[in-house]
């Protein structure tokens, strides 16, 4: 981690980060899921995934302190 999202935060900045998705996940990870806990894991505040059951479950799991498969998985419509 480069401490990067800290510094925006520190800076008043939020951080969202997009498009997440299964077929571009970047080469130094090995699945959507290990991308995703890693920017959850640096602080990042929202995501705009292909795969929103996914990224809700990592990110619920990691502000809970819980693992991601005993993590909920209900996605928030807005409604």
């Amino acid at each position: 981690a480069t401490g990067l999202v800290a510094q925006a935060q520190a800076a008043g900045f939020r951080v969202a980060v997009w498009t997440f998705r299964r077929e571009s996940v970047a080469l130094c990870f090995d699945s959507l899921e290990a991308e995703l806990a890693a920017h959850a894991a640096a602080g990042v505040e929202a995501v705009f995934a292909d795969h929103p059951d996914v990224a809700v479950r990592i990110f619920t799991a990691q502000t809970s302190g819980q693992t991601p498969s005993s993590a909920g998985t209900r996605v928030s419509t807005g409604t």
